[in-house]
C-alpha cells in the first residue's frame, strides 16, 4: 500500500500559521496583546439581545423613535377606541407612574391585647401613638 499522505492535519486554515506567528512576540516568542479576536467594542454575536437593543436597531431602521408608554397613552386617550381596551392601557400605564402598594395584614389586637376592655384614654393613646403597655390603667 502506497501513502497517501493524508496526515490528517490539512484541517488546519492555511493561514493559521502566519496568524499564529503574528501573535508572538519575535524576541521571547510569548504571545503579544492584541492578538486574533474580536476588537473591544464589538458586539459578541453568541449573547442574547435585549429587547431594548432590538427596539432601538428597529427605530433605526424605521427611522422613527418608538415609545411605548407614549402608544399607551394614545390609546388610553383614544375616545373612539374600546372601553376595555382603554382600561387596559390605563392600568398598563399606572405601573409606571404609580408605585404598586403592598397589602400589609396587622391587627391591633396582636400588638395591644383585646380592645374590648380597654378604656377610651388608653384607645386614644393607641391612636396618638402614645400608649405603651407600662400604663398604669393598662
Amino acid at each position: 500500500m502506497g501513502d497517501t499522505g493524508d496526515t490528517g492535519q490539512d484541517t488546519v486554515p492555511p493561514d493559521f500559521d502566519s496568524r499564529f506567528l503574528a501573535a508572538r512576540d519575535p524576541k521571547s516568542g510569548k504571545l503579544t496583546k492584541g492578538g486574533p479576536g474580536r476588537k473591544p467594542g464589538s458586539r459578541n454575536h453568541r449573547t442574547k439581545v435585549s429587547a431594548q437593543q432590538k427596539l432601538r436597531e428597529v427605530e433605526d431602521k424605521l427611522g422613527v423613535t418608538i415609545d411605548p408608554l407614549e402608544g399607551m397613552a394614545h390609546i388610553a386617550a383614544d375616545r373612539a377606541q374600546d372601553v376595555q381596551i382603554r382600561l387596559t392601557a390605563l392600568r398598563e400605564l399606572a405601573k409606571y407612574v404609580y408605585p404598586q402598594r403592598k397589602a400589609v395584614d396587622m391587627t391591633i389586637e396582636e400588638q395591644h391585647g383585646d380592645l374590648t376592655t380597654m378604656s377610651d384614654v388608653d384607645l386614644e393613646s393607641i391612636i396618638e401613638g402614645t400608649w405603651s403597655s407600662a400604663d398604669p390603667e393598662a
